[in-house]
């Protein structure tokens, strides 16, 4: 018998990295004819698992590096997709589809709490900076829309807004526990 106070559920495992994605280059995993705002609900909702929310086997601090990873691995599809399908979009157009993505994801963990009950439900504002970092961490690169909005989400993550948020959970986002996503190329 396991001993569920001793267990922690993340995705992947330290030495494979985040599954698949380390062996193959990502945007051959992503279809270009999906529309930008179903691909990222698609990607998000294909990663949300009771099993990664649940306060009686993961502390909160593990929950939010599952999200973060989440949102990291759902960024860098967004990357690739953009790279493939060639479409161009303005800053405002990628803002609003991550702010899709913030009321998707607190809508998934709402309905897995209402299912399994012992889901850890993170309020909004948890869930935005979360998605803040993650964006930040995966969209810089060269000078484009992408590193602008990186540029961007990245003050708005440290806006006094969050302080306590960040407080609270910076260890869990930290890219130093997320570095296995920095190997997946593009």
């Amino acid at each position: 018998m396991v001993k569920c106070s001793a267990v922690q559920c993340v995705p992947g495992s330290a030495d494979r990295g985040p599954c698949r994605y380390s062996t193959c280059q990502l945007r051959y995993t992503v279809a270009a004819q999906n529309k930008c705002a179903a691909g990222l609900k698609l990607w998000l909702r294909s990663k949300c698992h009771p099993l990664y929310y649940d306060t009686i086997i993961n502390s909160r601090e593990t929950i939010v590096l599952n999200i973060y990873q989440e949102y990291l691995l759902a960024m860098l599809k967004l990357r690739a997709y953009l790279k493939v399908s060639k479409l161009q979009l303005s800053k405002q157009e990628l803002v609003n589809h991550l702010e899709n993505c913030i009321s998707y994801k607190y809508a998934q963990i709402r309905l897995l709490r209402r299912e399994y009950g012992t889901v850890f439900k993170p309020p909004m504002d948890v869930l935005r900076w979360i998605l803040y970092k993650a964006a930040a961490w995966c969209l810089k690169g060269k000078q484009n829309v992408l590193h602008g909005v990186a540029v961007e989400l990245e003050k708005a993550s440290k806006n006094d807004r969050y302080a306590t948020i960040a407080r609270t959970y910076n260890v869990s986002v930290s890219p130093s526990r997320s570095c296995a996503f920095k190997s997946i190329k593009i």
